[in-house]
């Protein structure tokens, strides 16, 4: 009687211990369109552990549920593939969008929460423009916290938005030197995307921790 008990037992253990199969993918996908060229993309996919999306315009992701934005209205057709150790699955969809992103961004203001102490003069880089804070009126600033704001008028532009944009600051020693303090680069594309996207205004610090500053925006098509 124990013998069968024993017996039993060990196939119960057995049994019950056996790794569950893997089960082959399902390819699925729906799609919200949002404002200004992007859309909003929800797998619906079953036993996938990679996914490859495709959306019809050079571009791809790897994301689960990606948001894409698409440069230009149009038709696309978008394909999903899934994938596990026991196969692939392929959907795909046709996707229309009727507006488009931004294309220009304006900057319209600087403001500075912290700054290093000296006759400060602020320039603004990208590509092969500069604006420069003018250099007859520097912050005259004696302490390291005390808040300034350079009104940027006329609005300064940036188009396409992908430039990369630098913020130097220059101690203006006398009328005729001056020395740069450090500067802080950033992509303005990197606040094209993503749900919150063309923000009205971008604040950072650079990375030496001296200088802290707001950047007011105006987006554009």
């Amino acid at each position: 009687m124990n013998r069968v008990v024993l017996i039993f037992l060990i196939t119960v253990i057995f049994f019950g211990c056996k790794k569950e199969e893997e089960l082959p993918p399902t390819a699925d996908f729906d799609f919200v369109l949002a404002d200004l060229g992007m859309v909003n993309f929800v797998s619906k996919s079953q036993h996938g552990t990679s996914f490859m999306w495709e959306f019809g315009d050079k571009k791809i992701s790897t994301a689960e549920s990606p948001a894409h934005v698409f440069d230009t209205a149009g038709t696309y057709t978008v394909k999903l593939t899934v994938s596990n150790s026991k196969g692939s699955a392929v959907a795909e969809k046709t996707v229309t969008t009727a507006t488009e992103p931004y294309r220009t961004v304006y900057i319209k203001g600087v403001a500075f929460t912290k700054h290093p102490p000296g006759n400060i003069v602020y320039v603004i880089k990208s590509g092969q423009t500069t604006l420069r804070h003018s250099a007859d009126e520097p912050f005259n600033n004696s302490v390291r916290d005390a808040p300034v704001q350079w009104a940027v008028n006329p609005v300064y532009k940036i188009s396409p938005v992908d430039k990369d944009l630098t913020l130097f600051c220059v101690d203006k020693i006398s009328p005729t030197a001056s020395f740069n303090l450090g500067s802080m680069d950033f992509n303005l594309a990197n606040y094209a995307q993503g749900s919150n996207r063309y923000p009205a205004s971008v604040s950072f610090t650079s990375p030496d921790q001296e200088t802290s500053a707001t950047i007011e925006l105006m987006w554009e098509k």
